[in-house]
């Protein structure tokens, strides 16, 4: 994921870091991606997130950043088997353990996923930049 943090992200980080003393966002006890069928806003987190049986958004798993400021995910991500039907995934998001979604991106050519095709993100390939 490159830097498209939405707006609740960008007050998060800065309410956190840049102002001692104002409310600060809860820290997460997660960070999760999901995968996106439609994203109405990414500025704002205006998505739909998948919602086949068994889908659920799984944890990110990033390292450390890198000296270049990147992370990335340390090991591929598996996510539950499409079941009812195709499903295209136009996207993918991070939110925390309270749905507060932080990033979103679109995917340069959306992914049709058929019945019992199993939708992945290999390790590396989910990517945020800081700075």
């Amino acid at each position: 994921m490159a830097n498209e943090r939405t707006d609740f992200g960008e007050n998060a980080v800065f309410d956190y870091f840049y102002r001692p003393g104002a409310t600060a966002p809860t820290r997460p006890t997660s960070m999760k991606v999901c995968l996106l069928t439609a994203i109405t806003t990414a500025e704002t987190g205006a998505v739909t997130e998948a919602s086949y049986a068994g889908y659920a958004a799984q944890d990110a798993g990033f390292g450390a950043l890198d000296a270049s400021g990147v992370g990335a995910n340390a090991a591929q991500i598996n996510f539950a088997a499409v079941a009812g039907g195709p499903i295209t995934v136009v996207g993918h998001a991070l939110k925390d353990h309270l749905g507060n979604f932080y990033d979103v991106k679109a995917l340069a050519s959306s992914v049709t996923y058929q019945t019992g095709d199993i939708p992945f993100i290999a390790a590396g390939a989910l990517t945020h930049t800081e700075g």
